[in-house]
């Protein structure tokens, strides 16, 4: 099931989603626990202050500033046929993924994605050879290199805007693996410290890498009615326009991956995002968020709500879920 966590800053976003990684977790009831896996946008459990919970969920935290085993050229298989998929495909939602954050152009999105092309083919892959595409992957800084050759070539003013804005994406070389997916992520609780990396755009575009991989990784497990993977997403504002987002909201859920997204404001997230969500959690917000809020509760009253929705106290917060209907206040426990 996916929800929605937002309120003003202070009042309790960060601890109900270390109330969440904690329950998720348990680990005194392995046999019960979810995986789960935390996008941390500016640190906030990561630091020294949250080393005794680090310790206590048994999480791993990744810091992509040292580099992350991970190959965004790695191509997996196609669930229906159990055949990879083709090189030319994963080139174009690679390029497409990257252009989106990046705000490229479409020319800029089709010279990536001719690059990402040029590295496969370099690289023993062939359009009409289906068996090659079991080869190795190219390791994803062969891109830049190809990106730079095409730069020094034509004097073509889209792709030197391309590679000056790719440069922070490849000189930081966070993507280092070489034949490996993201399977790592499903052996217990993961922290991803994004505020290692130097600027939003990188931050983004990881989150988004690691969406797409765990989408393809889920379509190719097949549909469960258990959760395989919870994924937590900090500044959620930051990627909800991004086309894999929306998607992952619509279809993830079937296939075992469940999306719990936090941001300050209920602004923030899409209309499909906020209808496909079953749980809504709203702590104290502003004015506009708290008409929206109330109007999504179905209030009678909604002036009154939209009052009660801008004084929640600190700890205090308005969930909306099927066990909740139309909605509950209440007081979060502090995770310890």
């Amino acid at each position: 099931m996916h929800a929605i966590v937002f309120g003003q800053s202070g009042f309790g976003k960060t601890n109900i989603i270390k109330v969440i990684m904690k329950e998720l977790s348990r680990p005194k009831l392995a046999e019960n626990s979810v995986p789960c896996m935390f996008f941390d946008f500016h640190g906030e459990l990561t630091g020294k202050d949250e080393k005794h919970f680090v310790d206590d969920i048994g999480a791993k935290i990744l810091d992509p500033s040292a580099g992350l085993p991970i190959n965004p050229l790695y191509i997996p298989r196609d669930p229906d046929t159990g055949k990879r998929y083709s090189f030319l495909f994963i080139s174009s939602q690679v390029s497409q993924t990257i252009g989106s954050v990046f705000e490229l152009t479409p020319i800029q999105i089709t010279i990536l994605e001719t690059a990402i092309e040029s590295v496969y083919l370099q690289n023993g892959f062939v359009k009409e050879d289906p068996k090659t595409w079991d080869k190795p992957a190219p390791e994803f800084n062969k891109v830049w290199d190809a990106l730079q050759a095409m730069a020094s070539e034509e004097t073509n003013n889209s792709i030197q805007f391309a590679v000056t804005r790719l440069k922070p994406l490849f000189i930081n070389n966070i993507f280092r693996g070489k034949n490996e997916g993201i399977d790592m992520v499903f052996a217990g609780p993961t922290i991803v410290r994004l505020n290692a990396l130097p600027n939003i755009y990188l931050r983004t575009a990881l989150v988004n890498f690691f969406l797409v991989q765990l989408y393809e990784t889920m379509l190719s497990k097949g549909p469960t009615k258990s959760i395989r993977l919870a994924v937590i997403v900090d500044e959620c504002k930051r990627v909800s326009n991004v086309p894999v987002f929306k998607e992952l909201f619509r279809e993830a859920r079937k296939f075992g991956l469940s999306l719990v997204n936090a941001s300050q404001r209920l602004n923030d997230f899409p209309e499909d995002v906020i209808s496909n969500s079953g749980t809504i959690i709203g702590f104290k917000m502003m004015a506009t968020d708290a008409n929206r809020f109330s109007k999504e509760l179905g209030s009678k009253n909604r002036s009154k709500l939209t009052f009660l929705l801008q004084q929640l106290e600190v700890g205090e917060a308005v969930i909306r879920n099927s066990q909740n209907m139309p909605f509950t206040v209440f007081k979060t426990k502090k995770a310890s």
